[in-house]
């Protein structure tokens, strides 16, 4: 029995802790020109960027911490 015990301690003493949240993911469309005001909104909650398309319309795939869901979507709309 303490075999197993002493190899769980070792194990766990070992391995790497891994912080992953919860997200919701959004596709939002805008203007080119609102586009320093898109970024600055993305940093402020530290959102990350899946993907994005660049033109005269702009879309952005955003994962956004499921806690910030409901603010960012009400500053999106």
């Amino acid at each position: 029995m303490c075999a197993y015990k002493i190899s769980a301690q070792l194990t766990l003493e070992s391995s790497e802790i891994i912080y992953k949240t919860i997200d919701d993911f959004f596709q939002i469309s805008f203007n080119y020109d609102l586009m320093n005001k898109v970024l600055r909104i993305i940093d402020v909650f530290d959102m990350l960027s899946i993907s994005q398309k660049l033109g005269v319309n702009c879309e952005y795939e955003i994962a956004v911490r499921k806690n910030d869901a409901k603010k960012v979507h009400q500053i999106f709309k």
